[in-house]
This record gives structure tokens, C-alpha cells and sequence, in this order.
């Protein structure tokens, strides 16, 4: 009977980080641009999409439709030897993409830094909206193949580490309290509230590691 449930709860352990990391990969390594703080999924190599109502796709050569928060543009561009230029409906944005720097530079300045100042009107501080030039961003990505990912890889490598590390403290926390310091003591034995806190600790770090593994703490800090 203990060899069955033993089995059970590793087939549960097991099936949980399956879930998590199968679901961090998804999430966050496929590519995609950001616009601002929305990342756009590549569908196809004509559309990206953060949802059915907020997507970018291109719609000819020189030609694309953005959709976000209900706004939607039709822009058009035009590249003349290094320089890239973008007509948005109340704004022209132009530049020389850097493919090493992931920038968009206009006469030696990130365009994004160009643009982003404070001025005063009313003696009220307004900061001008960066749509167009976050747009821009996202658009020379597509144009230049210079796709990203929410995160990175070894993201996911550490939370399953973090999430493994923390069941072996669950499941045998006074091996796991004496592994470093089998030195100091013989036959060493944690008292029942050592081996509670020791229990507690492995499965807040287990959590932890989850939520690292399945790409919720990079998503919630973008």
C-alpha cells in the first residue's frame, strides 16, 4: 500500500512540473514582438497577435494594420539604403535599424529616447504618448526578422531545478538539513518542528519554482 501511494504522488509531482513547464514554454519562448508592454505571438510570418482583437498583420508589401486598445492604424513604410521610414496616420517616424542593438536610431539617438521628454503646458508636466514609436519598434523587429521571447530558456531550466530541489526538502527533510553538515553531527536527527519548518521551506521554494517554471514571474514583471 506505502509503494503505491509513494508512486502516486510521484506521478503527481511528475505530471505538475510536466504542466508548468510545458506551459512556461509555450508562454514565454515563442517569438513575438513587444508593443510597449504587450507582446505580440508571430502566428504567421504576416500576423502577430496578443489576442483575436489586438494584432499586428501585415497586409501587403509595404503595408500593415495594427490593432491594440481598440485603436487600429494602417501604416506604410518605405526603406531607402539603411534608412526605414514609417507613415502612421498623424506622424512620420524614420531611422536606421540596429540589429545588434535592438534599436531604432534617428541621427545617432534611440528613437524612444528621442521622443521621450517631459514638457509643460499649464504648468501641468505632460509626457507625449510613444504609441507610434513603440509601434515602430516592433514593426522593424518583423520587417528586419528580429523576433523576440517574453524569456529566456534557462528561465525555465531553474524552475524546474528550484521546483525539484524543493520536493526532495519535503519529502526527505532531515537528509536534505544534514547534507551539508553530516561533519557536525553523528547520527543527527531533526526534532518534529525542525522537520515542519524543514517541510515548509522545501515547499515554499517548490511554489517558487513553479511559478519561475511556468513563466508567471517574467510575465507579471513585464
Amino acid at each position: 500500500m506505502n509503494s503505491r501511494k509513494k508512486a502516486i504522488k510521484a506521478v503527481i509531482i511528475v505530471l505538475i512540473a510536466a504542466v508548468a513547464f510545458g506551459y512556461g514554454t509555450y508562454t514565454t519562448l515563442r517569438s513575438g514582438v513587444y508593443v510597449g508592454d504587450d507582446f505580440f505571438y508571430k502566428k504567421s510570418d504576416s500576423r502577430y497577435e496578443k489576442n483575436i482583437s489586438n494584432y499586428i498583420e501585415q497586409t501587403s508589401d509595404h503595408e500593415f494594420t495594427i490593432v491594440s486598445h481598440d485603436k487600429k492604424q494602417e501604416v506604410s513604410y518605405e526603406i531607402e539604403k539603411e534608412q526605414i521610414t514609417f507613415y502612421f496616420p498623424d506622424q512620420t517616424i524614420s531611422g536606421s535599424w540596429d540589429t545588434e542593438q535592438k534599436e531604432l536610431y534617428d541621427n545617432g539617438v534611440p528613437v524612444l529616447q528621442n521622443g521621450n521628454f517631459e514638457f509643460s503646458e499649464d504648468g501641468v508636466n505632460i509626457t507625449p504618448d510613444m504609441g507610434q514609436e513603440r509601434c515602430s519598434y516592433a514593426l522593424c523587429r518583423i520587417i528586419y526578422n528580429d523576433q523576440e521571447t517574453i524569456s529566456k530558456w534557462y528561465m525555465n531550466i531553474l524552475g524546474l531545478v528550484l521546483y525539484i530541489l524543493g520536493i526532495i526538502c519535503v519529502m526527505y527533510p532531515e537528509e536534505c538539513y544534514f547534507f551539508l553538515r553530516k561533519w557536525q553531527y553523528n547520527n543527527g536527527e531533526l526534532s518534529a518542528m525542525g522537520r515542519l519548518w524543514q517541510q515548509i521551506g522545501g515547499g515554499i521554494l517548490a511554489v517558487f519554482g513553479l511559478f519561475v517554471m511556468s513563466g508567471m514571474a517574467t510575465i507579471l514583471e513585464k
